[in-house]
């Protein structure tokens, strides 16, 4: 099996990047091709995933994000 992904770094190369050199219309473009948004979007337009659920699945993330940056930061 072979996958092709072309992709675009939202961002720039660290924090200390902000990639001002990337236009506005260039980011916005590939804004509306991610695929986290495009799935999402494609789940509860198929009634397979609510707003509130949507929420639920986004605190976890943001849970498990802020508790690996804890660990990483006592370790």
């Amino acid at each position: 099996s072979f996958i092709e992904c072309k992709t675009f770094r939202m961002g720039g190369h660290g924090t200390h990047d902000p990639s001002n050199y990337i236009s506005k219309e260039l980011k916005e473009s590939w804004k509306l091709r991610d695929p986290l948004t495009w799935f999402s979007d494609y789940l509860k337009s198929r009634k397979f995933l609510n707003e509130e659920e949507a929420q639920l699945i986004q605190n976890k993330i943001d849970q498990e994000i802020d508790e690996a940056v804890q660990w990483a930061r006592n370790e």
